[in-house]
């Protein structure tokens, strides 16, 4: 008998967890999704994305992706890329490892709030696949 319950319990919790995968949206279908709307309403646009289903599930043609291949290690000189290339949104993904701006900003709306906007944040204290609108330089105070 104490076989039979755990196994309904085990299986309930499998269930549970099941449902919860489902009806939970994925994070990189969403920013694919969303950098797809924006790309129809301008085809110009750029994006620097580390995260390879993201530029697949978009859509969006591959010249108009940026990544951490070129792009400087250092946070001033990657914001400043960022801004000289026209890039219009920062997509990084859960996995860190080869991806320059997870590295160089683990808090980064926090941190960055005059360069970066969530659009789809990593939820606080946690590292999962997110997106920023890259904020234009704001201009010097005049005298």
């Amino acid at each position: 008998m104490g076989m039979l319950l755990f196994g309904v319990f085990q299986f309930k919790g499998q269930a549970t967890d099941l449902q919860q995968f489902l009806t939970s949206p994925d994070r990189s279908q969403a920013i694919a999704n969303y950098l797809k709307q924006q790309y129809e309403s301008d085809p110009s646009l750029r994006i620097f994305c580390d995260h390879p289903e993201v530029r697949v599930v978009s859509g969006i043609p591959r010249g108009h992706f940026y990544d951490s291949f070129r792009a400087p290690k250092d946070n001033k000189g990657f914001i400043a890329y960022l801004r000289a290339n026209g890039i219009k949104f920062l997509v990084i993904p859960k996995e860190q490892e080869t991806s320059t701006p997870s590295q160089l900003f683990p808090n980064l709306v926090k941190e960055n709030a005059d360069a970066f906007e969530g659009i789809i944040p990593a939820p606080d204290d946690q590292r999962d696949d997110s997106l920023y609108k890259v904020l234009p330089e704001k201009p010097a105070p005049s005298g």
